[in-house]
């Protein structure tokens, strides 16, 4: 896919080349573009950006957590609870390699349901650290 994406590319510079037409100042210029489609290329066009992907969610999360939590007690239990969420992505993403490189044949690769398990992974640890810290903090008592 990635191939045939260069190809398209080089034979619509070409195209546009030969056109003799400025294209900056062309309206139609994007029209006049080539790509590469097959009925294939929607499925597989995850796999060009997810991990990208991934790693936006997963700092939006972290994000969200400590502002959301900042709001609720205070910034030290906020900034505790983001360490451990990061760390508990961190972890999973870890053994994701691992699994990866130490087990032959058992190649996880990362598509929009790990994305998505992992996210949701994130919440769940969320859930536990928090209640434990709030917990902590009332007995405390700072």
């Amino acid at each position: 896919m990635i191939e045939t994406r260069q190809v398209a590319d080089q034979f619509s510079d070409k195209l546009k080349q030969n056109d003799g037409v400025d294209d900056e100042n062309d309206v139609d210029a994007e029209s006049k573009a080539v790509f590469a489609y097959s009925l294939f290329y929607v499925y597989y066009d995850q796999y060009t950006y997810i991990k990208g992907v991934l790693f936006e969610d997963t700092l939006l999360a972290i994000a969200a957590v400590v502002l959301a939590i900042e709001v609720i007690t205070n910034l030290g239990i906020s900034l505790f609870v983001g360490l451990c969420v990061f760390l508990v992505s961190f972890n999973l993403l870890g053994l994701l390699w691992l699994t990866n490189v130490l087990i032959s044949g058992f190649k996880i690769q990362i598509s929009a349901v790990t994305v998505v398990n992992i996210v949701m992974s994130l919440g769940f640890s969320v859930e536990f650290c928090v209640h434990i810290c709030i917990a902590f903090n009332r007995y405390v008592g700072t």
